[in-house]
């Protein structure tokens, strides 16, 4: 959009949607400031393209910061990687430490109650630190509720989680699980993709990066060991016949792994494209309290000095009292 578009496009009764407007988001004030902009002189016109040309310029350089923070990010995460890889590494016994990485302060010293409750069940010879991951689930309210007794011992071999940025705007979580009864994969992941921060189209909309999409995966599970569906029994009639049988069929349900297929928007009408579109928010925010909060912090939620619940306040964007949102991964539940 060229700046002296808002000019003309006071009579075009088609452009009130919001990706064109500029002076107000309420539609009347708008029309009213565009009124007033036609009447005034050419000069004063040409004055005020100027301004919006110069607007443009300081977009685009804002744009640009923007992509450069992307960019540090890039590199501090790249730069924090072995630490990360020491700690997976420290957990799973496989790295011994010296005195000087285990001299503590006031400030670094175990939460002594929470670890001995933590490893009430584990002796002080095993080796790393047992179901470190699975505490932190246990230890954060909204995992813990995404979480079902079935879930438990293949969440026992989780040994890591971590996330990179890509080169395409993105952020992927990578949850590393080490061989188990349930999956053969190593590794199950969820992409998070950001907004394009600058649109040529519409380069007064600018705003700070967020997700637009998220991209789970395929889990390759063994054999009648899917912990996202069940098998009941159905009464099937065959149309022809008129006759019913009893046919095991399987149906969705409730698992911490259906996080891995994402609510997705298909476009179609739907009477609870508002219950959807709270799932999808949801499911970003969760992304995001994981790479901002837990993967970083994870010691802290293991021992339970982080335990305030991250969803605390946060209302997947509505007021509507139907919506509970203390429960966030009611998205999580399964296909109906």
């Amino acid at each position: 959009m060229k700046p002296s578009d808002v000019l003309s496009d006071f009579s075009d009764e088609s452009s009130s949607s919001s990706s064109t407007i500029v002076a107000d988001s309420n539609g009347f004030r708008r029309k009213q400031v565009l009124k007033t902009m036609v009447n005034q002189s050419p000069s004063l016109n040409n004055k005020v393209i100027a301004l919006k040309n110069m607007q443009i310029d300081i977009i685009k350089i804002n744009a640009e910061f923007l992509d450069e923070i992307y960019k540090l990010k890039q590199k501090f995460v790249e730069k924090s990687k072995p630490l990360y890889e020491k700690s997976k590494r420290i957990i799973s016994g496989e790295e011994d430490l010296n005195d000087i990485e285990t001299k503590s302060d006031k400030s670094t010293a175990a939460n002594g109650a929470a670890v001995a409750k933590a490893q009430h069940d584990t002796s002080n010879n095993a080796a790393g630190i047992p179901n470190f991951w699975l505490t932190i689930f246990k230890n954060v309210t909204w995992l813990y509720k995404s979480m079902q007794p079935e879930d438990e011992p293949a969440l026992q071999k989780l040994a890591d989680i971590t996330f990179n940025y890509g080169d395409d705007f993105s952020y992927t979580l990578h949850f590393h699980f080490d061989e188990n009864d349930f999956f053969y994969n190593k590794v199950l992941t969820k992409k998070y993709v950001f907004e394009k921060m600058y649109n040529a189209e519409d380069p007064f909309l600018l705003e700070e990066p967020y997700i637009c999409e998220s991209v789970g995966c395929a889990i390759d599970w063994k054999n009648d060991m899917d912990l996202t569906v069940e098998v009941i029994q159905k009464q099937i009639v065959n149309n022809e016949t008129g006759v019913a049988a009893i046919e095991k069929v399987k149906v969705a349900k409730k698992s911490f792994f259906n996080f891995f297929n994402p609510p997705v928007d298909n476009g179609k009408n739907n009477e609870k494209i508002w219950i959807l579109s709270k799932m999808i928010e949801t499911d970003y925010h969760i992304g995001e309290v994981l790479r901002q909060k837990i993967i970083p912090k994870a010691v802290l939620y293991y021992t339970g000095e982080l335990i305030h619940d991250e969803f605390e306040g946060f209302n997947a964007g509505s007021d509507d009292e139907d919506v509970d949102s203390d429960e966030p991964f009611c998205m999580y539940s399964g296909s109906e």
